[in-house]
């Protein structure tokens, strides 16, 4: 890990909320130097939060948090896999840069906000309608998306 992983997050032209950050910065390293190295091991299989948070034994919020950060920081990328997690649900397979390029695998974004959604959608997705057309209307897209939503979490 590079040292540009920088501060924890915290709530700017807040001193004592800076000041807390400062506090934990080599903690907040550390935390994710062992995820993207834990990360790492696990090679072109990638991984999903879940089995982060169980080998490791952290909470969940601590585990997305920092896999969010190495998202941000761009060490983690998402393969576009999911796979079943231990309640049925489908999650997100990640895998480290290093991996990404050792087995060329290709990163693909994920949507930031609304505006992201509908362009990943239509970049990545082929949404077909009740009669098998694709979607081409805002509103038939919009209704997809919070379908899509609902289901997923």
């Amino acid at each position: 890990m590079s040292d540009d992983a920088g501060l924890p997050p915290y709530v700017s032209g807040r001193p004592t909320s800076q000041a807390a950050a400062m506090s934990h910065v080599d903690s907040h390293r550390s935390q994710l130097e062992r995820v993207w190295s834990w990360g790492n091991h696990r090679g072109p299989r990638g991984w999903t939060d879940e089995e982060c948070e169980l080998a490791s034994g952290r909470r969940h919020q601590s585990i997305s948090a920092r896999r969010r950060r190495l998202y941000q920081l761009r060490r983690v990328i998402w393969t576009g896999r999911k796979r079943l997690n231990e309640s049925n649900r489908k999650a997100c397979v990640w895998v480290t840069d290093e991996v990404s390029r050792a087995h060329s695998i290709t990163p693909i974004p994920l949507p930031i906000n609304n505006a992201d959604r509908l362009a990943w959608l239509e970049m990545y997705c082929q949404i077909q309608g009740p009669s098998g057309d694709v979607i081409t209307t805002r509103k038939e897209l919009d209704r997809a998306i919070k379908l899509f939503y609902s289901r997923s979490h």
